[in-house]
């Protein structure tokens, strides 16, 4: 271990390449990657520049390197270049203080896990994220904590090595529970000689819940006392005195951490489950409901009865985030479907930022930021990210699963989300969300040429005549098969249902439908728009 000491602390090879493995940032998985992103950054330093860390000689004096890991060849990375690695990875500081082998057992352990560490791409404004919601993201989305260095308030030195070992031993048994994120012991003795606040805690370890400790004598008795603080309200969820008879130090150790980890597991367990349910029943019901509806009712041009039940639910219970979220979707649902107009977007964008806020790692929250991004003007990467970590949460969800098969095949991957489209239909034969997932489905046969069985999949989704995106698509393949007629036929129904200009289809069609047709069939289709009165 004296050799591995050598890397804490330090930012070194071992734990960049690290870093470029775990896929922390799905942009930067190599060396090449990373030189682009720092040009992106503003730093000039070029992938020569980068792969001389790693080099075993100096490269301007040919001479060898001190390995700071002598079995692996680890080398230390120029310090002014830490900010924006830790920056483009979004890796707390803390962090660095881990060996080479810690670090990487942390950066895996989270690359699954980890909540998405930006806000919402929205676009600033008054309403934007404030400084409090970008500071109470947590870090990821299992009950994580924090074990404070139990504090000896009695003065009497002896009682050191059992508030030490208290600390050591509950972080221990914690770290054992596999759904359970517990921060590293060589993070949390930062705060050793001093007493931190819960919101400190909160910003700089971005855990769910604090556990603190204080131990004294009282004559012949030892007294622990023990709370564990909610971060996101400062609320004490849990604690409790214990007093022991002063005997065998060891024992009283073994004994009181036991007792405390016992108290604790299902406590964490069940304020998670309150967390994302509500203690509230009628909340959630109203919920479960509205979703329901707009899934299985969809493809409708304005889920408005959704969105009436997840308002209700807000009025119910205003801090549930699964009600925010379900506005936020809702909203964004029909402005895809043509429904409901632009002017809702910042509504949508409002409840999603507080559904961000309150419940980060919830599925459901952030299938409604996928929703609302895609809406929006920005890159596709950004829905595309927040629907992978959504299906990784919860992979038995049909929509999710869709969705995101859908975006893969609008972002170049086409095999790979049209293979996901038809998973999301095995998983759920006859499922009542058919026509949405039938949507998604055919659009992903579309991205891969398979336009006869478009055609013959958006006919299986039941109700689908007043979505202009429908009839868009299905008379997309027909022109694609040299069908013209049955193509202007599609359009007719467009006039019919859509109120939206050229210029909108024009823009969607080029820009965020189909990347792998040509410009040039694209325009020829488009130009049969205006032909039918599409202006």
């Amino acid at each position: 271990m004296a050799e591995l000491d050598q890397t804490t602390g330090v930012l070194t090879t071992q734990k960049l390449q690290s870093l470029l493995e775990s896929g922390r940032n799905p942009a930067i998985s190599d060396r090449r990657g990373l030189a682009t992103s720092f040009k992106t950054m503003g730093e000039k330093i070029s992938l020569h520049g980068i792969e001389a860390w790693f080099k075993h000689t100096d490269s301007n004096y040919q001479t060898p390197k001190d390995s700071l890991h002598p079995s692996l060849k680890s080398y230390a990375v120029p310090r002014r270049r830490w900010r924006v690695i830790l920056e483009l990875f979004q890796v707390p500081i803390l962090e660095i203080g881990l060996a080479d082998d810690e670090f990487r057992e942390w950066c895996f352990s989270k690359s699954d896990k980890t909540v998405l560490q930006h806000e919402p791409p929205f676009e600033s404004n008054a309403d934007s994220v404030s400084e409090s919601f970008v500071e109470s993201r947590l870090i990821t989305d299992r009950p994580s904590i924090a074990v404070l260095p139990f504090v000896n308030t009695g003065g009497d030195v002896r009682i050191d090595s059992l508030a030490g070992g208290l600390t050591e031993d509950i972080i221990q048994q914690l770290a054992r529970m596999p759904e359970m994120y517990v921060i590293p012991r060589s993070t949390t003795q930062q705060y050793r000689s001093e007493t931190p606040t819960w919101q400190r805690v909160a910003k700089e370890l971005r855990v769910r819940y604090m556990l603190e400790g204080r131990v004294r004598r009282s004559g012949e008795t030892l007294r622990i006392v023990v709370e564990m603080i909610d971060t996101l309200s400062g609320s004490i969820v849990w604690s409790q005195r214990f007093d022991e008879a002063e005997a065998d130090i060891f024992k009283i150790q073994d004994n009181i951490s036991l007792q405390i980890c016992a108290h604790i597991e299902p406590i964490l367990r069940l304020h998670s489950i309150r967390n994302y349910r509500g203690t509230d029943l009628k909340p959630w019901q109203l919920w479960q409901h509205g979703w329901h509806e707009m899934y299985i009712s969809s493809p409708l041009a304005a889920p408005f009865d959704s969105i009436d039940m997840f308002q209700q639910a807000v009025a119910e219970d205003p801090e549930y985030a699964h009600a925010h979220a379900g506005i936020a979707t809702g909203l964004a649902v029909g402005m895809l479907w043509g429904g409901i107009g632009p002017e809702a977007l910042p509504e949508a964008k409002r409840h999603a930022e507080i559904a961000f806020k309150l419940l980060p790692g919830s599925p459901a929250v952030l299938f409604g930021i996928a929703m609302i991004t895609f809406i929006a003007p920005t890159p596709m990467t950004f829905p595309l990210e927040y629907l992978e970590h959504a299906v990784k949460l919860e992979p038995s969800n049909v929509v999710y699963q869709s969705s995101l098969g859908y975006l893969e095949a609008m972002t170049g991957s086409a095999e790979k989300g049209l293979d996901r489209c038809r998973f999301a239909i095995d998983i759920s034969p006859k499922d009542a969300r058919e026509p949405f997932i039938c949507y998604m489905l055919s659009n992903a046969m579309i991205a891969n040429g398979h336009y006869e069985d478009a055609i013959s999949t958006m006919a299986r989704s039941r109700m689908f005549s007043t979505v202009d995106w429908v009839w868009v698509m299905t008379g997309f393949a027909h022109f694609m098969l040299g069908d013209e007629q049955s193509a202007k036929g599609a359009l007719r129904e467009v006039i019919k249902v859509g109120k939206r200009s050229f210029a909108f289809y024009n823009y969607a069609i080029k820009r965020r439908l189909w990347p792998q047709v040509s410009d040039e069939d694209k325009d020829c289709y488009l130009a049969l728009f205006p032909q039918m009165g599409i202006s």
